[in-house]
């Protein structure tokens, strides 16, 4: 395999691997049947059909024919997962289309049923990413090249999948109509108001306005403008752009705990980096022909021209000026302006990926013609080609529809027949829109909901989660790639009300009745020997603390707001709301059904108290490892 095809396939395995530990040392708190939203509420019957099965696409639901129990249906399938992840990782023989196949499987099983706790964009992006690992992987049959002239075709749909997702983060941010983003002052709330800030964070916090305004503006630079080089035709601008990108991933997971997202970002960069690039680097310092040397001059000439008109863009919309050792910047263009540009720059990106690909396909199929020797080769690199150069236009055409979503009057231009072929199957993720931090959260302070909770009514004691900000003075934690997941949606709690959380509910139920797997999500029970008789949830606004005089991380306002009115384990509103949604009557503790169901069991026990973070770095860094340390020895 070329060099970014192996390297994209395998370090989608090392996401896969992350995404599935994580999730797995979580399952029975999110997901048991006295966890947050138990599965079994929402698995549907057997599938009796295909058609059936993609209605909930997942393996959960054949737990019925093997009379397993949901929860151990759910550590199976995450399980399996780990493991052939793992092997994936660690050796190519394991990335053939059957095992990314399966992978994509796995997960689409579990996000099918995964509800709230599934439902983030990270998810439906490795969904995705997974699917083009499906297609660019070799098919593993003995006999058959795992190299193949169709390789730079597949490997176009990374490219273009990272295009649609900076372009889409960008274009949204001023599109929602943000007044932060507008003004440039988004950051000065970001890093306080982001979910899992790290401890780098704080100090980001505390940088002047003007280095804050300016890495806003560049932020739209890369985003919205130089995403467009990852179609340019020379080495220089490409690299440009994807250390742009990689820069900006780099920064982000610095100052926040974003789990496997950046990671898949930047792997997802690997797709501007063609073996051909770099044949040209290791040849650089061979004679050169006539021919190349001119075209070496042209590429040059077209590099300072494209840093030129960017430059002078960049400066007349965004107003950047130097003064006293100081950037200045502010936008310098309408609402109404900005909604002209959107329009053409998605066309051009349209019609720039569709040449792009042509140029591509018509490459492959002209390397298939002449460097094949034999009758029955050349056939099969043609066919083979053709039939990838099939799939991936197919790929192309249906992600307009998401694509398209940043311009509405484009979307509706686009035929009905690929709205069609996109609705054939949009629940299963194939191609999706994107759009983070739409809008700047927390202005003005950053809200979060403290649970508590009281024998009498009068002291309350307040629950510690595992890495969300709670005591004002526990250090910011480094999670990722690991992704609290209840951490996360408390955060989602904290910017609307309890009522549009199922899960809060449920939650404060649990605690009322000391549920260990509920606990297991949560660093500190101030009631361990024996729940307490009354819950609410109060609602702060938190502040980093100052620079000057730093005593805790965080400071808080003294006058918080009602969340959740006092609770209690029999009040009837309460009972009545969970046996409604069938949470209540609570069944017995775990029966295995089987030695299947025993040895699952087992297994769970011997993690269940493994550090959750340290849990999922261990598997990631014993499989990146041995993976490096395959290259080392295959290279000697």
């Amino acid at each position: 395999m070329g060099f970014s095809k192996e390297f994209y396939l395998g370090s989608l395995a090392s996401v896969y691997l992350v995404a599935f530990s994580s999730l797995y040392i979580q399952l029975p708190g999110l997901y048991g049947d006295h966890g947050l939203l138990p599965v079994k509420n929402v698995v549907q019957r057997e599938p009796n059909t295909f058609a059936d099965f993609l209605q909930q696409p997942s393996l959960v639901r054949f737990r019925y024919k093997y009379s397993m129990d949901t929860e151990s249906a759910m550590d199976l399938v995450c399980l399996s997962g780990i493991v052939l992840s793992f092997l994936a990782t660690i050796s190519s023989a394991f990335r053939s289309t059957l095992s990314f196949s399966l992978m994509w499987v796995l997960y689409m099983s579990l996000y099918a049923v995964g509800q709230t706790f599934l439902w983030f964009q990270w998810d439906i992006l490795l969904l995705e990413a997974g699917f083009l690992g499906i297609i660019i992987a070799p098919l593993g049959l003995f006999g058959l090249p795992t190299k193949h002239h169709h390789d730079r075709i597949s490997m176009f749909l990374v490219k273009w999948l990272l295009f649609r997702l900076m372009y889409a983060s960008g274009v949204v941010k001023l599109q929602s109509g943000c007044d932060t983003w507008w003004g440039l002052t988004a950051l000065d709330w970001h890093f306080e108001s982001q979910c899992i800030p790290t401890p780098f964070a704080w100090y980001f916090h505390h940088t002047p306005q003007w280095f804050k305004m300016f890495s806003n503006a560049s932020v739209f630079v890369i985003q919205i403008a130089i995403t467009f080089l990852f179609f340019a035709p020379n080495r220089a601008l490409r690299m440009f752009s994807f250390y742009a990108q990689v820069s900006l991933q780099i920064l982000i997971l610095l100052t926040g705990n974003y789990n496997f997202f950046n990671l898949l970002t930047m792997i997802l960069c690997v797709s501007l980096v063609d073996d051909d690039d770099l044949k040209t680097v290791s040849r650089r310092n061979r004679r050169r022909s006539w021919f190349i040397t001119i075209q070496s001059y042209l590429s040059t000439a077209l590099t300072l021209l494209v840093f030129l008109v960017l430059g002078y863009y960049s400066h007349k919309y965004f107003q950047f000026s130097i003064s006293e050792n100081k950037i200045y910047s502010k936008i310098n263009f309408t609402r109404k302006g900005f909604d002209v540009y959107v329009h053409y720059a998605t066309w051009a990106s349209i019609y720039l990926a569709a040449a792009a690909l042509g140029l591509e396909i018509l490459k492959a199929l002209y390397s298939a013609m002449r460097r094949e020797k034999g009758v029955l080769s050349i056939t099969y690199s043609i066919t083979s080609t053709a039939l990838m150069s099939g799939v991936v236009i197919y790929m192309f055409c249906i992600s307009l529809i998401p694509h398209t979503t940043v311009d509405h009057d484009i979307r509706r231009q686009i035929p009905d027949v690929i709205h069609g072929l996109h609705a054939d199957y949009d629940n299963l993720q194939l191609v999706s829109s994107y759009g983070l931090f739409r809008s700047m959260t927390g202005v003005g302070g950053r809200p979060e909901v403290v649970v508590m909770g009281s024998n009498d009514k009068q002291k309350w004691k307040e629950y510690e989660f595992l890495y969300k900000p709670g005591s004002l003075n526990r250090n910011p934690p480094v999670v990722a790639p690991h992704q609290p997941r209840l951490d996360w949606q408390m955060w989602f709690a904290a910017l609307g009300y309890y009522n549009q959380n199922h899960w809060f509910i449920v939650m404060l139920y649990r605690l009322l009745d000391n549920e260990p797997t509920v606990l297991n999500l949560i660093q500190k029970n101030p009631f361990p020997d024996r729940p307490p008789k009354y819950i609410k949830a109060q609602l702060f606004t938190y502040h980093y603390s100052g620079l000057s005089a730093r005593r805790n991380w965080w400071i808080r306002d003294n006058n918080p707001n009602e969340y959740t009115p006092i609770l209690s384990k029999d009040e009837p509103t309460l009972v009545k709301y969970l046996s409604e949604r069938q949470i209540l009557p609570v069944r017995d503790r775990y029966k295995p059904y089987g030695k299947l169901d025993a040895s699952l069991r087992t297994i769970r026990s011997a993690v269940g108290s493994v550090d959750h973070a340290l849990f999922v770095f261990a598997l990631y860094f014993v499989a990146v490892a041995n993976a490096l340390m395959g290259r080392l020895i295959s290279a000697y």
